[in-house]
């Protein structure tokens, strides 16, 4: 006869790893997907990727990731924890969350803040 913490522990095995509410890795990641809080979404080929950069600004960090037309800068907590994910291209997708859920993720990254700009502004034909 099984206990309750028995059927508790095979069913945590059975179910697949929980996802981090605000980003996700995969092993075969062709776009990274960008969602902003004001519900914006982007997605990013990897191929266009040029490079990246990380900040400590003290209480936050800043991560900057740089593709051919568009720049992604990221602010947040313990970004440094993605920049593994990045470097092999596995980020999959990263969208900002509300602040009010930092304290809850305590060493896992978060990120509240997301800007996605252009690098030039595209000339119309005229």
């Amino acid at each position: 006869m099984s206990t309750l913490r028995d059927q508790l522990l095979e069913r945590r095995a059975a179910e697949p790893a929980a996802r981090h509410p605000l980003y996700t890795t995969g092993a075969h990641v062709i776009t990274l997907g960008v969602e902003t809080a004001g519900g914006s979404m982007w997605m990013l080929p990897w191929h266009h990727f040029v490079f990246g950069q990380y900040q400590d600004e003290g209480d936050r960090e800043r991560l900057v990731l740089t593709f051919v037309t568009h720049e992604v800068v990221l602010r947040g907590a313990n970004l440094g924890v993605l920049m593994t994910e990045i470097v092999n291209q596995r980020l999959d997708c990263v969208r900002a969350g509300p602040e009010k859920y930092l304290p809850s993720l305590d060493d896992k990254p978060f990120v509240d803040e997301i800007q996605v700009r252009p690098l030039a502004e595209p000339t119309v034909a005229g």
